[in-house]
C-alpha cells in the first residue's frame, strides 16, 4: 500500500521522509552501500515525470528524504515512487501519494 502525505502548494519546507521497508517482512532495509536513491513523480493531470536524487539521512535505519523546490509543489494530486539501486540494479521501489493543497491567501 502507497504512503499518502499532504503539502501546500509553493511550500518551501516540504520533505518526504520515508523508511524503506521490505514489502513482505516490515523489517527495515539497511541503504548502507546503496548506489543511488532516487524519487519519481507526476501530477495526475501531467505526463511528465520528474527524477531527482534523495538523501541518505540514516543509512542502517534504512530512511532517506527529499525536499521538494517551492516551484514542484502544485495544487493537485501526486503520485510517486522512491527507487533504491543496489550494484548498477534497481531493486526496491516504493510508491507514495502526496495531495498537494491550495495555499490559503492571507488573513484579511
Amino acid at each position: 500500500m502507497a504512503a499518502v502525505f499532504r503539502a501546500v502548494a509553493g511550500d518551501q519546507t516540504t520533505k518526504v521522509r520515508p523508511t524503506i521497508k521490505d514489502a513482505q517482512t516490515k523489517a527495515v532495509v539497511s541503504l548502507t552501500g546503496v548506489s543511488a536513491v532516487k524519487i519519481l513523480f507526476k501530477y495526475r493531470h501531467s505526463s511528465t515525470v520528474t527524477t531527482k536524487d534523495m538523501v541518505v539521512v540514516d543509512p542502517a535505519g534504512g530512511i532517506c528524504e527529499y525536499q521538494f523546490a517551492s516551484n514542484e509543489l502544485v495544487a493537485g494530486y501526486m503520485d510517486g515512487e522512491v527507487e533504491i539501486t543496489k550494484a548498477s540494479k534497481i531493486n526496491i521501489t516504493r510508491k507514495f501519494h502526496l495531495n498537494v493543497e491550495p495555499r490559503v491567501s492571507a488573513w484579511n
